[in-house]
C-alpha cells in the first residue's frame, strides 16, 4: 500500500495517546482505536509511521505490528490468556533456589525476590519459595 498520508501527530485521549494521520487516528486491522498507554510509546509509533517513504510495509514497523497483535488478539483474550500465564507461573523458575550453595542462594534472593515482589504488587501473585527442585504446590487462590 503506498503512504496515504502527510503529518503523523500524537494526540491524547483522555488517559490513552492515539497516533493520527492527516488527523485521522490509526486503526488496527480489526477497526479498533489504536489506544497506547504510554506517549512514549506513541511516539515511537508516530516515528515508525513518520519513516515510511512511499510503501507502508508491516514488517517494517514491528512495534506498531506489536500493539495492533496486542490490542486486537490479546486484549479480546485477557481472561483466557491471564488464566493460562498464571497457570505457567505457578511453576516459575524464581521460586525454586539452590539448597546447597550458599553463595548462589543469596545471589538468586537479590535477584529473583524484586520480580516476586514485583508480581505480588501488581498481580497479586504471592509465590512460594523453596531450596531445591522439588515441586511445591503453590496458592491457586491468588
Amino acid at each position: 500500500m503506498k503512504r496515504f498520508y502527510e503529518q503523523v501527530q500524537i494526540i491524547q485521549a483522555g488517559q490513552a495517546f492515539e497516533v493520527s494521520l492527516d488527523g485521522s487516528s490509526v486503526k488496527t486491522p480489526m477497526q479498533r482505536k489504536l489506544q497506547l498507554p504510554t506517549e512514549a510509546l506513541a511516539q515511537k509509533i508516530a516515528d515508525e509511521w513518520s519513516n515510511i517513504e512511499t510503501e507502508i510495509k508491516p514488517e517494517q514497523m514491528p512495534i506498531f505490528s506489536l500493539a495492533v497483535t496486542a490490542i486486537d488478539r490479546v486484549g479480546s483474550q485477557k481472561v483466557v490468556l491471564s488464566t493460562e500465564i498464571k497457570n505457567y507461573i505457578m511453576n516459575d523458575l524464581l521460586c525454586y533456589r539452590e539448597s546447597h550453595d550458599s553463595k548462589l542462594y543469596e545471589h538468586q534472593n537479590k535477584k529473583w525476590d524484586p520480580w516476586l515482589k514485583w508480581s505480588k504488587k501488581n498481580f497479586n501473585f504471592d509465590l512460594k519459595i523453596t531450596k531445591g527442585v522439588i515441586p511445591i504446590n503453590q496458592d491457586t487462590q491468588n
